[in-house]
């Protein structure tokens, strides 16, 4: 167990010693936008996972874009594929408001245009 600790704390104290200034600020950007998708509610449902992900990808060790990390397996099977941002944009058009669409109907043709846009 004392082993465990040594290691963890070697791997932590490397870590932080290969933090660069980029690091810390895009650290900083991500944190930015989970705040202002949270304490703002400016559009949380984009703003918090592109937060979460622009945080992570910048821990130095953590190996999730390293080649068969986890963050790279979903770049290369989701990204790539162009499967991942059509199912995002369709899910995000699918959750939105209504009410300006029922308060001035001629919105409905700007919404399918949208639409239309992203499947074809």
């Amino acid at each position: 167990m004392g082993d465990l600790i040594i290691i963890a704390l070697g791997t932590l104290t490397a870590g932080i010693c290969a933090l660069t200034i980029q690091n810390v600020i895009m650290m900083t950007v991500g944190g930015a936008l989970i705040w202002f998708g949270i304490k703002k509610d400016c559009c949380p449902n984009l703003l918090l996972p592109i937060g979460f992900a622009v945080i992570l990808v910048n821990i130095p060790f953590n190996g999730l874009m390293e080649n068969g990390g986890l963050l790279s397996l979903v770049y290369k099977y989701g990204i790539e594929t162009e499967g991942l941002p059509c199912a995002v944009f369709l899910s995000i058009g699918a959750m939105a408001d209504f009410s300006p669409l029922l308060t001035n109907p001629k919105l409905l043709f700007l919404g399918l245009a949208g639409q239309c846009g992203v499947f074809f």
